[in-house]
């Protein structure tokens, strides 16, 4: 059922009583309850609390695209990073968005993939601000029973922070090594 996800993050009794009273909507229902308790536990408003977990839980891009590289689907994350909104990325080419080589490497390397794991990438891009980022991002090929590939599905998180700190603490080893 869908709402069994829902019994590791709520109480158990809070979820039946929302089943017993008969909702419409279970999984809205204990989402509704978790931001309260969340809220009262914490000092927030419900609905401040429901914002910082969807600015946190949404800041991930998922989109999938074809095997050409045109984006059939892109979250919300995905139009706020490009400064569109989702409908008018539908059918964009990737190279529109990540640049001509970069595109073409990706489709590439999907295209000779033979096997079902997923692979693991991180790009720099500019973000529709102007910002240089660092994204990490996974994809996975999907495929048809018979092996063949139909798209690709993506997971990409802003790793900026990280990266550059990783850089930092490069840049002061190889200084102190000067030193020493």
């Amino acid at each position: 059922m869908r709402f069994d996800r829902l019994r590791h993050f709520v109480d158990p009794l809070d979820v039946e009583r929302v089943l017993a009273i008969g909702e419409q909507d279970p999984v809205a229902a204990a989402s509704h309850r978790l931001l309260a308790v969340v809220g009262d536990e914490h000092g927030v408003e419900p609905l401040r609390v429901g914002k910082l977990l969807h600015d946190r839980l949404g800041a991930d891009i998922i989109y999938t695209r074809d095997m050409d590289g045109r984006i059939t689907s892109i979250n919300e994350a995905g139009a706020r990073f490009f400064g569109r909104p989702a409908f008018d990325l539908i059918g964009k080419s990737l190279s529109s968005l990540v640049g001509e080589e970069a595109a073409r490497r990706d489709i590439a390397e999907i295209r000779k993939l033979k096997s079902f794991e997923p692979v693991r990438f991180i790009h720099s891009l500019t973000n529709a601000f102007g910002e240089l980022r660092y994204l990490e991002g996974i994809i996975t090929v999907e495929r048809d029973p018979q092996g063949q590939s139909l798209g690709v599905r993506g997971v990409v998180r802003d790793v900026t922070d990280r990266t550059r700190a990783e850089l930092a603490l490069q840049k002061q080893n190889q200084e102190y090594r000067v030193l020493f």
